[in-house]
């Protein structure tokens, strides 16, 4: 072997190892090329999913306001929505809006349809029946619109209608609108961005005859890992293509959100990075072995060689750099507050600018120092909230939860969180990442319902109290009618009878007709109180004012028949009193009030009626000592047809309107009627208070006492 043989032997056996160890350098930094170009990726896909979990959250959001809007329809009326609901279409990404009853039946949509074409049925359809069995919102896979004939992904949620039968409002989407956003944000050159539901369809895809066919990637590993709750990223024959498959789920609804790239564009910066380092070595290897003058060469290009290897990093960092600020892009035009904390102490260590529009604090205000996590939430959830919530998620569980939190100006907000934690390698928590949404309105609308439901329960009662009162009514007026009528009926035809005979003297035909009189009295009084309480309640009622002398008012009361033979004392009319009223009506609540006291007690006892002027105000009070009044009577005597438990008891014939219309003649008045009673037995006492000068006049004179005037 010569000598120059020998030299290039023994460079040779010097630059072997130099050689091995610079491939093996080659080989990691492409590796660790290719890993950073994968989490890229699939933070790509992450971010996807988020997109479509806001667009899906906020359509279903402001679907419920409008079910919210419809609460308490009936079949009939939902048939005239039409119009409506096209305004309501108009102004949202919806193909469609309709209604359909609890069996599934379309009422009304906004989809024309042919008069001579059955009813469109849905309850074959899956979302349809997972409404009516969870009374929740809820998003389809995608389906063939029976209306369109094109693939549709529909929302849906719970309708509360009349007679408490619950339909459905639906709201089927094409979402060409999803597609051109994802599609627009996530895709780049030889990117493919697709969209997987949870039936395994593609619902979102460059191209467009997959999604028209609702082709199935049911089977592929990729979504079959995302719908175990996984993400990243895997290499894979697709077509007799290598590509990087990237994947990400959508929590919410099942779905796969997939990023798709020939492996060879994905990773060509790695690759060329690989194969510029090993052509590098090898023209080194040849040149130390050819010729020495050309190992100076070889340098110089080395050199050149390191500086391109370097620009081709400093490409592929700014790759990195501009993936992530389009990530951060999408992330903070979410109507959403996205976040990371660590799982120990709650501290986070990322918020999204949402967070000021949200909350009303800037990101900078949640990363300034220790947790700040419980100390936004309401008092009264935050125990439960952090106990409960966190205790989930420390074990591994993701979860949501929702709670009311204070926003920076002071206003009580509600908030969903949908919080997923990142564990370490013992399976603890380490990180706990989520998006929270403001669902104030939501909840507003569910408070709206429950106060509108309250006051639909109190209008029902105090419709059965009416339906209640109305037989009372009838039940009372037929038994109180009946019996002075038939009175009357009867004296008339024994009068007649004796008349035939011819044994009808004059004394009796005077004592039957004075019977007829006084019954026909008893109807007239009777008959005229029924229409005062038509009066009062239909504040049909006038009074007609005019100086009257109490003296007088009282002795005419007294001296009604119905008082013949009982002893009424009279005290307080030593002094000339007058009072400004109306007459009749102060005169009809006096002998409501004596009647009933001589109706109530014993004949053998006597009725006290005093007079009295105090505070401006006349006071009337008519005590007997009879039956007297249970305790708590005295809430239903003043109402129509109450009367006293005791009073029903005995078989003590009354209407119970008396006192109700003497009540509302003295507030008429501007005065009032009480009662007081020590217990049955023990007799009662009425007062009647009427002031002295009339409501609204306070300034003129209505009564002389003494010779003063007041």
């Amino acid at each position: 072997m010569s000598q120059r043989g020998r030299l290039m032997l023994t460079l040779a056996a010097a630059m072997l190892p130099l050689v091995l160890l610079a491939l093996g350098l080659l080989w990691r930094d492409a590796q660790a090329v290719e890993n950073r170009i994968a989490r890229d990726r699939v933070a790509l896909a992450q971010a996807g999913a988020l997109t479509v979990t806001a667009y899906l959250e906020g359509n279903l959001r402001t679907l419920q306001v409008v079910a919210a809007e419809l609460a308490g329809v009936s079949p009939q009326e939902a048939r005239t929505l039409q119009p409506w609901l096209s305004l309501k279409q108009q102004s949202n990404p919806w193909s469609g809006l309709g209604i359909h009853d609890s069996e599934g039946t379309r009422l009304v949509g906004t989809l024309q349809q042919s008069p001579e074409a059955p009813p469109v049925s849905i309850s074959d359809r899956g979302y349809f029946q997972r409404v009516q069995e969870t009374g929740e919102p809820t998003v389809s896979n995608a389906v063939i619109g029976r209306g369109t004939g094109r693939p549709t992904v529909v929302l849906a949620v719970p309708l509360p209608m009349a007679d408490g039968e619950r339909g459905v409002l639906v709201a089927p989407i094409h979402l060409e609108s999803l597609s051109t956003g994802m599609l627009s944000a996530l895709g780049a050159d030889g990117v493919r961005v697709m969209l997987v539901d949870g039936a395994g369809q593609i619902v979102v895809h460059p191209d467009p005859e997959q999604v028209a066919n609702l082709t199935s990637m049911a089977d592929r590993e990729e979504v079959l890992a995302s719908q175990r709750g996984e993400m990243g990223s895997l290499i894979g024959d697709r077509g007799g293509v290598q590509r990087l498959v990237a994947y990400a789920p959508v929590p919410s609804v099942g779905w796969t959100v997939v990023i798709s790239e020939p492996s060879s564009i994905a990773f060509a910066p790695a690759r060329e990075l690989l194969l510029q380092g090993a052509g590098l070595l090898g023209v080194t290897l040849v040149a130390v072995l050819a010729i020495g003058w050309v190992l100076g060469g070889l340098v110089s290009r080395s050199y050149a060689s390191e500086q391109r290897a370097r620009q081709d990093a400093e490409l592929q960092r700014r790759s990195a750099q501009d993936s992530q600020q389009r990530y951060a892009d999408l992330v903070d035009g979410l109507d959403g507050v996205v976040w990371e904390a660590r799982a120990d102490d709650l501290t986070f260590t990322y918020v999204s600018p949402a967070s000021e529009s949200v909350l009303g604090h800037p990101a900078d205000y949640w990363l300034a120092g220790p947790s700040r996590w419980g100390d936004q939430m309401h008092p009264d959830d935050a125990a439960f909230t952090l106990e409960h919530c966190v205790a989930e998620l420390r074990e591994g569980h993701d979860h949501s939860c929702e709670y009311r939190a204070i926003h920076a100006d002071g206003r009580v907000i509600w908030v969903a969180d949908m919080i997923r934690a990142t564990l370490s390698d013992d399976g603890s928590a380490q990180l706990l990442r989520g998006i929270m949404i403001d669902v104030t309105a939501r909840h507003q609308v569910e408070e709206e319902r429950t106060r509108l439901l309250s006051a639909e329960q109190r209008a029902r009662a105090e419709a059965e109290d009416a339906v209640r009162s109305r037989d009372e009514f009838l039940s009372i007026a037929s038994h109180e009618l009946r019996n002075p009528v038939a009175a009357i009926k009867g004296t008339g035809q024994l009068i007649r009878r004796l008349a035939d005979r011819g044994s009808l003297s004059e004394r009796a035909e005077r004592e039957y007709l004075d019977t007829i009189v006084r019954t026909s009295d008893r109807l007239a009084r009777l008959v005229e109180d029924l229409l005062d309480v038509s009066r009062l309640r239909g504040d049909q009622f006038q009074l007609r004012m005019e100086s009257i002398d109490v003296a007088t008012l009282v002795r005419e009361a007294t001296s009604t028949e119905a008082l013949a033979g009982r002893e009424v004392r009279v005290d307080g009319l030593e002094h000339a009193l007058e009072l400004l009223a109306d007459p009749d009506r102060v005169q009809q609540i006096l002998q409501n009030l004596l009647e009933n006291a001589a109706k109530y007690s014993p004949s053998s006892t006597p009725i006290d009626l005093v007079v009295r002027v105090e505070g401006g105000r006349l006071e009337v009070a008519v005590t007997d000592y009879g039956i007297g009044l249970p305790p708590g009577s005295e809430r239903t005597l003043f109402t129509p047809f109450g009367r006293a438990p005791n009073a029903v008891s005995a078989n003590i014939p009354g209407m119970g309107l008396g006192l109700y219309i003497s009540r509302r003649l003295a507030e008429a008045h501007g005065g009032t009627l009480v009662v007081q009673s020590a217990g049955e037995g023990h007799g009662s006492t009425f007062r009647l208070l009427l002031p002295l000068a009339p409501v609204g006049d306070p300034n003129r004179a209505v009564g002389v006492m003494g010779g003063v005037t007041t």
